[in-house]
């Protein structure tokens, strides 16, 4: 108890979530109006207002596809060129974002030498995204299975929704606990390895910890609910309020985890 209530530090959760809400800002706007240019750009060099148009054209007229060719070419490459750059900026302010947050949680200091390791570990990270990815999808299409034979549909989705946030959770907690290694050493596959390990030497010691962490979930699902039947008919600012109230527990759960793997589990 003394390590879950010691974990609601103000000022970090505040630093954390302006720093997320930053890059998920960024993110937003840099998607957007890459979009919009894309669209203004193929509009200009193929003289249609949507793909839709351009397709009807194609069908109606097909010499249209010959003579736009090296203005479909021209989209095209500004697509992939563009998509390429904007995922290594994204990368790189991603990385900064995390390096930033994770040195003042493990009380180090930031340095542009290990910044780029970090690059390097979410790259690497990559593979174990990708094949956690694949077991979510085969768990999802067994839950459907199994679910499907209840009727009562808000059994289905309240089990649906609470498996959800396990899978969702248990991911969290591998980031984190790599995030929480690797601060410390700056050695990506020794901090991934050592993960693992950590994790399951804990295993037993980790029910506690879960528990707080599902009564905070419960806490915030009781105000994200309120605050849907403030705003019945306001989908935007609904988005946006459960956003931020997202980005508060995440970097909530941040601190509350880095207590829990330096902690002994007597405090938790």
């Amino acid at each position: 108890m003394k390590t879950f209530l010691s974990s609601f530090e103000l000022k970090n959760i505040l630093l954390f979530t302006v720093l997320d809400s930053v890059f998920l800002a960024l993110l937003y706007f840099a998607a957007t109006g890459f979009n919009s240019f894309l669209n203004n750009k193929a509009q200009l060099l193929l003289g249609v207002s949507s793909a839709e148009q351009f397709q009807n054209q194609i069908i109606t007229n097909p010499s249209i596809a010959l003579t736009s060719l090296s203005s479909i070419k021209s989209v095209l490459f500004t697509a992939i060129g563009g998509a390429i750059f904007l995922t290594i900026a994204l990368l790189l302010l991603f990385s900064l974002t995390q390096a930033l947050i994770w040195n003042k949680l493990v009380k180090k200091t930031f340095s542009i030498k290990h910044y780029w390791k970090w690059n390097l570990l979410h790259l690497s990270l990559m593979i174990f995204i990708a094949f956690y990815l694949i077991i979510v999808l085969i768990l999802t299409f067994l839950q459907k299975i199994i679910l499907g034979s209840i009727e009562n549909l808000s059994v289905v989705g309240f089990i649906g929704d609470f498996l959800n946030m396990i899978l969702i959770l248990i991911f969290l907690f591998f980031m984190f606990t790599v995030y929480f290694n690797f601060t410390k050493k700056y050695q990506v596959w020794e901090s991934i390895g050592q993960s693992f390990h950590l994790l399951n030497s804990k295993m037993k010691q980790l029910w506690k910890p879960f528990l707080f962490i599902m009564g905070v979930v419960l806490l915030l699902s009781i105000i994200n609910f309120f605050l849907q039947k403030m705003f019945p008919y306001q989908y935007n600012v609904m988005i946006v309020l459960s956003i931020i109230l997202f980005l508060i527990f995440i970097s909530w759960l941040r601190i509350y985890w880095v207590e829990v793997l330096s902690t002994d589990s007597n405090t938790f």
